[in-house]
């Protein structure tokens, strides 16, 4: 029975309703990514299936006895914020530096399109040290066009409003068009996105000033005092790394703790807003 189960799970096209993650995190010491499991466990416990995993590099030979060594702590410490998270250290030979200016940007954008290029869905998190998660009263979710990312998004959403740590949070989807007779129809639309993934969210339509605005302006302006901001990731090109980081950066300047989101191509979201 448990076979047909998960054949039949195998088989079935995966889409916003009926997704079961089998979530990997990888964080380097759990005693400095706390907030990766905190979120992680917000957001997908009772969902599906979550991993910590700490890779160390060296040579297999040599570091394979400490990561075993250190794999019962590694396990304490995951379980003290997500009793249900499995965890796993191994070790690699080169894994890739940098998640920002003080690593590899070249390094980082290839792991990205590599994972990308696996048909996986991509969640970064940008955390504030200092702001962490606010107070977890305010969500603000960015919807830049490209439709399964925000079928995605509008799912976290919905599995972390159903705990009590964000239960009371206010949520708004937010969009952003070029001209004014633009926004009756995304107003509609993201209502329709709202009420389907049953989130009792504000939907919030700004009309840019201007197209010289950078849209990095608009989101800062009106997100820089929420707890707990998603906005879709546009992968990086081929060739692009440091650009890449840079333009990043910019986007997420001046706010708080930042979830970017790129879902797989597999993800099918709602027919909402806008083509890609």
């Amino acid at each position: 029975m448990v076979q047909t189960a998960v054949l039949r799970l195998h088989r079935r096209r995966v889409d916003a309703l009926n997704w079961r993650p089998n979530v990997i995190v990888f964080g380097g010491p759990p005693s400095e990514r706390r907030h990766l499991i905190q979120l992680s466990r917000w957001a997908f416990e009772g969902h599906g299936l979550s991993t910590y995993g700490y890779i160390m590099e060296g040579q297999v030979g040599q570091a394979a006895p400490q990561a075993r060594q250190i794999e019962p702590d590694v396990r304490t410490a995951v379980a003290e914020r997500f009793p249900d998270m499995l965890s796993r250290v191994t070790v690699a030979q080169d894994v890739y530096e940098g998640s920002g200016s003080g690593g590899r940007p070249e390094a980082f954008a290839e792991l990205l399109r590599d994972l990308l290029a696996l048909g996986e869905n991509l969640l970064l998190v940008r955390h504030d040290s200092v702001r962490s998660f606010g107070s977890r009263r305010t969500i603000d979710v960015w919807w830049g066009g490209l439709e399964r990312n925000g079928a995605l998004m509008l799912l976290l959403v919905h599995w972390l409003s159903q705990r009590d740590e964000w239960g009371a949070a206010r949520v708004r989807v937010n969009v952003i068009v070029d001209r004014a007779e633009q926004a009756a129809d995304a107003q509609t639309h993201l209502e329709q996105a709202l009420a389907q993934a049953r989130i009792r969210g504000i939907p919030n339509v700004i009309v840019r000033p201007g197209t010289d605005v950078p849209f990095s302006d608009v989101i800062r302006r009106e997100s820089a005092r929420a707890d707990l901001v998603f906005m879709g990731l546009r992968p990086p090109a081929d060739g692009e790394g440091a650009g890449f980081v840079a333009r990043v950066e910019a986007q997420m300047d001046g706010l708080g703790t930042v979830v970017l989101v790129r879902a797989a191509e597999h993800f099918a979201g709602v027919s909402l807003l806008f083509d890609d």
